[in-house]
């Protein structure tokens, strides 16, 4: 089957230069083509939205439009109460005050000059304090060990994942069985690992061969549909700055870091 993907939202008003000038205004949003009195292409990031008004040259089908009521389009928000009163002062019509539904974070509705009705989302982020300190008991909890990363891949449809298969060593002899009981010695440990690094590799193939370290005893997780058992090791900076943590190539796969 042929991929689907989500091309644009479509608004719908009576006034295109009103319009316009009030997402330029209020949403930030950019003019990528503008033909009054009918068609009006704007963007918001990434996302594409076409505001139109009505024209008998629409193919039969598509004529019927709706001007004002609710639009599925969701914007979010990193400071609701702010943007709602922000846009308050602009002259704004808000539909609904900023409230907490049961879903959690924060949503709230404004309406533009037509009464098309929109959702402003804020995802409120429960923050932990961190502790200070942890005991020995809990540090010896975390296993760390030095993997061999064997092949690299881009998870599709992702932006940041990549999926890694990464050999530890050998197996210990007491988890691998065989079908009599007997022990399997000498199985190699190879395991699939998902990890949010392609930002920094965009060619996966460059980290085939190194050696980085793991952390190999987190429960299994899927992420995107994938499995993924351990998680690597790597440090950045805000300004972007990306390191992995190799240890040198005489240190082989399966060390445990002490």
């Amino acid at each position: 089957m042929e991929k689907i993907r989500l091309s644009a939202n479509i608004i719908y008003v009576t006034d295109l230069p009103r319009a316009k000038a009030w997402y330029e205004k209020n949403f930030g949003m950019k003019t990528l083509e503008y033909s009054p009195p009918e068609f009006l292409e704007m963007s918001l990031g990434d996302q594409i939205f076409y505001i139109e008004t009505e024209n008998p040259k629409r193919p039969e089908g598509f004529r019927e439009v709706s001007v004002g009521g609710a639009s599925s389009a969701i914007f979010a928000v990193d400071d609701l109460k702010k943007t709602v009163e922000d846009l308050r002062s602009k002259g704004v019509k808000i539909v609904a005050e900023p409230v907490e539904p049961f879903w959690g974070g924060l949503v709230a509705k404004v309406a533009d000059p037509d009464g098309n009705c929109f959702t402003l989302d804020q995802e409120v982020k429960v923050v932990v304090p961190p502790k200070t300190h942890i005991s020995y008991e809990e540090f010896a909890q975390v296993e760390i060990k030095v993997g061999k990363i064997l092949s690299a891949e881009k998870i599709p449809d992702t932006d940041k994942l990549l999926k890694l298969v990464v050999e530890f060593g050998l197996k210990p002899s007491s988890q691998e069985m065989g079908d009599d009981g007997s022990s399997k010695a000498n199985q190699p440990d190879v395991r699939q690992i998902v990890s949010g690094i392609l930002t920094y590799f965009p060619d996966p193939a460059v980290l085939v061969g190194k050696k980085c370290m793991f952390v190999t005893n987190l429960e299994p997780r899927k992420i995107r549909g994938h499995e993924s058992n351990g998680m690597l090791f790597a440090v950045s900076t805000p300004e972007g700055t990306f390191s992995l943590l190799e240890p040198i190539d005489a240190i082989p796969p399966g060390t445990k870091a002490k």
